[in-house]
């Protein structure tokens, strides 16, 4: 034990070395690890995959746990130049779990109309449980963007599996629905495809966001499983008054998703938790690709230090 305590003063000693005296030379090592996940749908066996971004040395700090929104995977945590990974993991420490949700990258992609919050929340508590088996001492702090802070929401106020939570684009306010794929295309195929300029109408804001990662995010995007229409009808609303884990609500000043961002009204709906609320300026629906990005990642790290 005695060894233990000397080892981490020694390790935090060195952090304190680096922050000083090696400007933005990163101060943990990035071990990325492959992690794949069984889990049961409505009695059918699939898989979610994930990678592990593990820093060293390991400060003990929570595990982050990345969830994506429609048409998004995984990937979108770690796009260079715009690197949660990087920020995260290599500068602060954190220990990362970015996952392709089912229907979406190395994922199982079973029949896309099954794919409803309901169903999507189940097999992610189903991988939580399993990190908590493995590493029950450490806590989890759920990220998710878009429909992914809808499904964080369910998964905090549904379990004790959470420490935490963080959404970023998900409000409760009216929606603009002409945004997105019209009904007839939906309709089509349980894997809806959005065109290019259905998502950069739906998830930008011009004026702030580069061409060249528009593009990048367009040429990665998956098609979106039917059964995500149903966060149409917000599932998670009549759970968020159980939630009593700290939660912080971020959104895009621009976010062209929502007729109106009121984070404040947002937070109302929260009754046994304090909540923090972040508006990053000039930024669309998809707030990370955003020349803004910076505000975000530093506001989230600051409310992770003040939090846990």
């Amino acid at each position: 034990m005695e060894n233990r305590a000397v080892n981490k003063i020694g390790a935090l000693l060195v952090l304190l070395f680096l922050q000083l005296y090696a400007g933005k030379c990163e101060a943990f090592e990035v071990n990325p690890l492959e992690k794949t996940y069984d889990v049961r749908i409505l009695s059918s066996k699939s898989v979610i995959k994930g990678r592990y971004y593990r820093p060293e040395p390991d400060m003990g700090k929570p595990l982050l746990v990345l969830i994506h929104g429609a048409t998004y995977g995984r990937w979108m945590w770690d796009v260079p130049g715009y690197s949660w990974v990087d920020f995260f993991v290599a500068r602060l420490g954190y220990p990362v779990l970015a996952v392709d949700r089912l229907g979406y990258g190395a994922s199982s992609h079973p029949n896309g109309s099954i794919l409803t919050p309901r169903c999507q929340v189940q097999s992610l508590k189903q991988v939580l449980v399993k990190i908590k088996q493995k590493d029950g001492q450490r806590r989890i702090i759920v990220i998710g963007h878009s429909m992914g802070g809808l499904l964080g929401n369910m998964i905090a106020g549904e379990t004790r599996l959470l420490d935490g939570l963080i959404t970023i684009g998900w409000v409760h306010g009216e929606k603009e629905t002409q945004i997105g794929p019209p009904f007839s295309e939906i309709l089509k195929n349980s894997y809806v495809t959005w065109t290019d300029a259905e998502r950069e109408a739906a998830f930008y804001n011009a004026d702030d966001a580069d061409r060249k990662i528009v593009a990048h995010d367009n040429s990665r995007s998956y098609p979106m499983p039917r059964g995500s229409t149903f966060s149409f009808f917000s599932p998670d609303r009549f759970v968020l008054s159980q939630i009593d884990i700290p939660v912080l609500l971020a959104a895009g000043e621009k976010d062209a998703l929502w007729t109106d961002i009121d984070l404040e009204a947002e937070s109302g709906l929260f009754k046994k938790t304090r909540v923090a609320t972040y508006v990053q300026k000039n930024a669309g629906h998809t707030c990370m690709f955003h020349q803004s990005y910076r505000s975000l990642l530093n506001t989230i790290g600051n409310w992770l230090e003040e939090n846990f």
